[in-house]
């Protein structure tokens, strides 16, 4: 409730001031670009980052219901038997 309190606060004393902020839809993969060209040039470790942001990007990539990466050839049906 109280974060719904801030949120009406912030945005009503936003409009009294003339300011606005046009929100802004940006996928991870966008995100991840923008901040790799920021972190090459400020960072020593950006070689991390982009290891990070690659594991980031392949945990929360679309997948098909009941698989996953690290499924190999498991058997997902649920029977046991393993054929």
């Amino acid at each position: 409730m109280k974060w719904r309190m801030f949120q009406a606060r912030a945005w009503l004393l936003g409009r009294q001031r003339g300011v606005f902020v046009k929100p802004v839809s940006t996928t991870l993969p966008e995100l991840g670009e923008r901040y790799i060209e920021y972190a090459k040039l400020h960072k020593r470790s950006w070689k991390r980052d982009v290891q990070m942001l690659g594991h980031l990007q392949e945990f929360s990539a679309p997948r098909n219901c009941g698989t996953s990466p690290h499924s190999g050839s498991r058997n997902t049906n649920g029977s046991g038997s393993g054929k």
